[in-house]
């Protein structure tokens, strides 16, 4: 028994013998054992970060409000009993990254489509998706932004002149330069040139290619590096207006 749920828990998300996601959580729950050999969880330890304390973070920040996912788990399940979810939840985190794959359970995505308040009812750019996944799926993807984030500004790898996505900058601080250097050219009677580009659809025109490339360069590999490839790949999303639903669509 050990052993079956075991390779459940590192092919999860596959649907292989029928099982899904949330009724391995309570087969787990339920047998109240060590599913995993404690020589894996101290080498699954041993190559990332994850530990029990961020995981109770990420419980907690967890909005309440949010719709459940496909497995129809809500979130304020997850945050009534913590002390007993956090070493599981942890189990199944780190042997998901041991084994460098994010389950397609977790890609089960459903777009609600929300106005934006201006433009035709009828035009589909009039309006914006709201991605309604898995709390444990969004739980993990913020836990391993925080850490990939972390590692690159130690290193100072993003480009000082970044200023999207990056702590303590944003457009303001943006603006803030781009007028500075603006003065600092105008009092030698300097020529100022500026080029303002506005992309469209920038997120899905990104290369994934180019981007795991990129990501290995700056010293994102191993398991780490696995991982991020199997989260880019193959999202399928439906779209759900009402009580109708389109037919899934691979991203």
């Amino acid at each position: 028994m050990t052993q079956d749920v075991y390779l459940l828990l590192a092919h999860a998300g596959r649907q292989q013998a029928g099982i899904t996601w949330c009724r391995i959580v309570w087969i787990m729950l339920f047998l109240e054992v060590n599913v995993i050999r404690p020589r894996v969880i101290t080498y699954v330890r041993h190559y990332v970060s994850l530990s029990a304390r961020k995981v109770e973070t990420g419980i907690r920040e967890m909005n309440v409000n949010q719709p459940p996912g496909q497995d129809g788990t809500p979130t304020r399940f997850w945050r009534l009993f913590p002390r007993n979810l956090v070493p599981l939840i942890l189990r199944i985190l780190n042997t998901l990254l041991f084994c460098s794959t994010f389950p397609d359970c977790f890609k089960d995505c459903t777009a609600l489509p929300l106005y934006k308040g201006k433009g035709a009812r009828t035009d589909p750019k009039s309006y914006r998706p709201i991605s309604i996944l898995s709390p444990l799926s969004k739980m993990m993807a913020g836990l391993m932004h925080h850490r990939i984030t972390t590692f690159l500004q130690r290193w100072r790898l993003p480009s000082p002149h970044q200023h999207g996505f990056r702590n303590s900058h944003s457009t303001g601080s943006a603006v803030i330069k781009f007028t500075n250097d603006c003065f600092k050219a105008g009092h030698p009677r300097l020529m100022t040139g500026a080029v303002f580009l506005d992309y469209r659809s920038e997120f899905p025109s990104v290369p994934i290619p180019a981007l795991t490339y990129k990501l290995r360069r700056y010293g994102i590999r191993g398991r780490v590096h696995k991982w991020l490839c199997s989260y880019l790949e193959c999202w399928p999303m439906k779209v759900s207006i009402g009580e109708a639903s389109s037919s899934p669509t691979i991203s």
